[in-house]
C-alpha cells in the first residue's frame, strides 16, 4: 500500500471518527393517534472533507419511504394503526480526499414511537415519543419526560395542545439549536399523561416515581406566565414560550451554571468542564490549562461570594434564547456531557 493511500485511509478514520451521527431524524407530532398522519424529517450534517454529493433516505418500519439529494428531507405518511412504529434515516456522502474516492454512510435510528388509540388511549400512563430502540435504551441514553401541568385545562387546552408544545420543544428548540441538534440521538423523549403542577419548579404526579422511575429529566410544561426554574432534574417551562425551556434543560440535563447576575444557585454548576467558577484563580487556571488568556476572566456577579467566567453577555445560560451562543466554557461542558454516551 502506497503512503498516499495509507494517509487517506488514516485521515478518513480520524475525520469520520470525530463526527456526530451525520444525520438526524425526528417526527411530528411527538405522539400520534391512529387517526393522524406523521411527518418524518431528516437533516444531514456536513462531514469532512465536504461531500460532492449525498443521498438521504427515510425508513419507516424497515422500508425506504423517501429519498432526497438535499437536506432537510421530509416524508408524511399514515395514519398508522395503534402500536409501535419504527423509523430511521441514513445519509450516504460521496467525495474525494487526497485524490482518492471517499464514501461514508451514517445512520440515525431505529426509533420507537407509540401510535395510540383515539384521544391518546394507551395501556400505559407513559407514552413513547421518540425512544431509541436498543436493548438498554434507557441506560444508554438520557430520558426526558414531558409532564402537562393542570393549568392546561384552565386555559381550555387539552392533551393534544400539550403534545403539540412538546413536539415544538424537541424539533424547534433542541432539534434546531447549535450543538444539541447533532446530539438528539442520545436523548429519549416520553409523554406522561398524569397531570403535574407548576409549583416548586414543576411538581410531578405522586405516582411518577413508580411509573417512570427511569426518567433522567422531567419537564413540566404549563400555560401560565410565571418565572420558570429548575430543582435538580425537575424544571418548569411555558409550553408556548421558547426561552425558558432551552435554559432550564441545560441546567437539568447538562448541569450548566447560570451566567447572569441574580439570585440563583451558582454552586449547582457541574464538573468537570464547569462553565463558571467560584474564584478568579480557578477561572484563570482553566484558561491557562486550555491555552487561553487568563486575563479574560471577570467577576460577572458578586452574589454567593462572587463568581467568575469568560462568557460575556447574551449567552444561552444568560438569556436562554434559541440562536444565542453557548460561550466557550458552556460549549466544552455540552461536548463533555454528550461524549459520555
Amino acid at each position: 500500500m502506497d503512503k498516499k493511500h495509507l494517509a487517506a485511509i488514516l485521515m478518513t478514520a480520524v475525520l469520520l471518527g470525530g463526527c456526530a451521527t451525520g444525520v438526524q431524524v425526528t417526527h411530528s407530532p411527538l405522539v400520534a393517534t391512529s387517526g393522524e398522519q406523521i411527518t418524518f424529517t431528516a437533516k444531514s450534517f456536513e462531514t469532512s472533507p465536504p461531500a460532492n454529493s449525498r443521498k438521504i433516505q427515510i425508513l419507516v418500519n424497515a422500508s425506504v419511504v423517501k429519498e432526497c439529494n438535499s437536506s432537510p428531507c421530509s416524508y408524511t405518511g399514515g395514519p398508522y394503526p395503534a402500536g409501535y412504529l419504527h423509523y430511521a434515516a441514513n445519509v450516504t456522502s460521496q467525495g474525494e480526499f487526497l485524490g482518492l474516492p471517499l464514501n461514508a454512510t451514517f445512520v440515525d435510528g431505529y426509533y420507537h414511537t407509540e401510535i395510540t388509540g383515539p384521544a391518546y388511549a394507551s395501556s400505559n400512563q407513559v407514552i413513547r415519543g421518540r425512544v431509541r430502540s436498543t436493548a438498554s435504551s434507557t441506560d444508554d441514553n438520557a430520558d426526558i419526560v414531558f409532564h402537562m401541568a393542570d393549568d392546561y385545562a384552565e386555559a381550555d387546552e387539552d392533551l393534544s395542545d400539550f403534545i403539540g408544545d412538546a413536539t415544538d420543544k424537541v424539533q424547534d428548540i433542541l432539534g434546531s439549536q447549535d450543538i444539541l441538534e447533532e446530539e438528539l440521538n442520545h436523548l429519549n423523549f416520553w409523554v406522561y399523561k398524569r397531570e403535574a403542577q407548576i409549583a416548586d419548579c414543576g411538581t410531578v404526579h405522586h405516582l411518577a416515581a413508580y411509573e417512570i422511575s427511569f426518567s433522567d429529566v422531567e419537564a413540566v410544561l404549563h400555560t401560565t406566565s410565571v418565572r420558570d426554574c429548575n430543582s435538580g432534574t425537575h424544571f418548569s417551562a411555558e409550553g408556548s414560550n421558547t426561552q425558558a425551556f432551552l435554559h432550564e434543560t441545560s441546567h437539568a440535563l447538562i448541569n450548566l451554571g447560570d451566567e447572569y447576575d441574580g439570585d440563583t444557585c451558582y454552586s449547582c454548576v457541574g464538573s468537570p468542564e464547569a462553565n463558571i467558577f467560584a474564584t478568579e484563580a480557578e477561572c484563570q487556571a482553566e484558561q491557562t490549562n486550555k491555552g487561553r488568556d487568563p486575563a479574560a476572566c471577570y467577576e460577572f456577579t458578586a452574589e454567593r461570594g462572587g463568581w467568575w467566567g469568560i462568557h460575556g453577555s447574551g449567552t444561552v445560560m444568560a438569556g436562554g434564547l434559541v440562536g444565542q451562543p453557548w460561550g466557550i466554557e458552556a460549549e466544552e461542558r455540552v461536548n463533555w456531557f454528550f461524549d459520555g454516551y
